[in-house]
């Protein structure tokens, strides 16, 4: 075989292993135990086992394939050091590498997410690329909301019946709200980048079956996320727009959704409300008492291990050490976590400070690189103040609940297009119906 024969080989199974990785939320085996995450991660833990290796072999033959010198990867790698870190001096040592079959979040899985980000930015190379994996994960997203709503309307569609809040293929109503933001998010991408009026009508109804899905879950750290994520996402445009009557109208936006927010605080006790789908959005109650003596058990366990914590996977030792009967007051249903539900918390008790510093550098890693992107004019204001919001509606949703493997997806994605987006391959990209990526606004 030749050499460009096997380059061309080892580039589409490495686009298998791409594509083929998004999959991982709509894989669904119900003879396995816990099918709404076990089967999805050993699907994912297959393919990219499969493919991973051909990358390896395309990346070591052709160097322009390889990942891109880029600060937010160099974070991403820092930070799994500091997992590794926490696993070798975890409290189980193999629960921190393995997980379990509920979560799978060991870092043995984490680490096929990190293969697949690699493959992704160090095939994926310009705006045509990432506009074609991205226009496939929103029809995704559409199948994954068409199933929610049809499990809404017919509560036995799936294993297990659902309740008032639904969760599709995710089962969990707060991985779904959490899937839905991101690809909210892509939408809003899409539809600023592409000019072609057909593409427009997919992009439309895609997004009102996803915004559905979203709502139907009734989410309140989905809803929180993407609430901060819209009001940062206004701010960078009004902060960064050159049109005075632009940024007072994009500042009067702000507070229109303060003041309609805090109008249905206030009269959250009245039969409108309470009869209404915005019920749980303004009523936190029990769930925040519940979380807030996790929270509390995790920052004492970080205290007392602050420096790589006590492992990763293990946040349910520390909790059962420290339990607080309190918790029993609340019914039975939130009296014993093995998250924090708070990433923050979760990562300083279970990585320690090692950890959390390099969580933070991820995040500082991607407002500078957009930052600098949009300075040097490689990408317009739209698309910057995009991908600087959406890290920020999914780190405040994490703030009252946890990380799971469709989130995992969606980060990655996120990840490697920050990535593509703020490197300098990215300048001048044009395509039919499209506008330059470096015009700016």
């Amino acid at each position: 075989m030749k050499r460009p024969q096997a380059i061309n080989i080892f580039k589409n199974i490495s686009y298998v292993g791409i594509y083929g990785g998004l999959l991982l939320p709509l894989v669904f085996i119900p003879t396995v135990i816990f099918p709404f995450v076990f089967s999805k991660l050993i699907f994912f833990q297959i393919i990219v086992g499969i493919t991973f290796p051909a990358y390896i072999a395309l990346a070591w033959m052709e160097p322009k394939f390889r990942p891109k010198k880029h600060i937010l990867y160099f974070g991403i790698l820092a930070y799994f050091i500091a997992i590794a870190l926490s696993v070798v001096f975890a409290a189980d040592p193999f629960r921190a590498w393995w997980g379990n079959q509920e979560r799978m979040n060991g870092l043995f899985s984490l680490l096929h997410f990190l293969a697949w980000f690699t493959m992704a930015i160090g095939v994926l190379k310009n705006w045509t690329d990432w506009r074609r994996l991205l226009n496939y994960q929103i029809a995704l997203s559409g199948i994954m909301a068409i199933v929610a709503i049809m499990q809404k309307i017919n509560p036995n569609l799936l294993l297990f019946p659902a309740g008032d809040r639904v969760g599709g293929l995710l089962d969990n109503p707060i991985y779904m709200a959490a899937y839905q933001i991101f690809n909210l998010f892509f939408l809003a991408l899409l539809a600023w980048k592409v000019r072609d009026r057909r593409w427009w009508w997919f992009y439309g109804v895609v997004g009102v079956l996803d915004v559905i899905a979203f709502f139907l879950t009734q989410s309140r750290g989905g809803l929180f996320g993407l609430g901060v994520g819209m009001i940062v996402f206004t701010l960078f445009l009004g902060l960064f727009h050159k049109k005075k009557k632009v940024k007072v109208a994009l500042f009067s936006a702000i507070a229109l959704l303060f003041v309609i927010y805090g109008t249905m605080f206030a009269f959250r006790g009245t039969d409108f409300i309470h009869n209404s789908p915005f019920k749980r959005y303004v009523n936190i109650g029990t769930s925040l008492t519940t979380r807030s003596i996790a929270w509390d058990i995790a920052w004492n366990g970080f205290l007392e291990k602050p420096i790589t914590g006590w492992g990763f996977d293990n946040f349910h030792i520390l909790f059962n050490e420290k339990y607080n009967p309190e918790s029993l007051r609340f019914g039975q249903y939130e009296t014993w976590f093995d998250r924090a539900h708070n990433t923050v918390l979760d990562v300083l008790s279970m990585t320690g400070l090692v950890g959390f510093l390099t969580f933070a550098f991820i995040y500082v890693a991607i407002f500078y690189s957009v930052i600098r992107a949009y300075k040097k004019e490689w990408i317009d204001l739209p698309i910057a103040a995009i991908l600087f919001s959406l890290p920020v509606a999914y780190f405040f949703q994490n703030l009252l609940v946890f990380d799971h493997p469709a989130g995992f997806s969606m980060s990655f994605l996120l990840y490697g297009l920050i990535v593509a987006a703020t490197s300098g391959e990215f300048v001048g990209m044009k395509e039919m119906g499209d506008e330059n990526l470096g015009k700016k606004t």
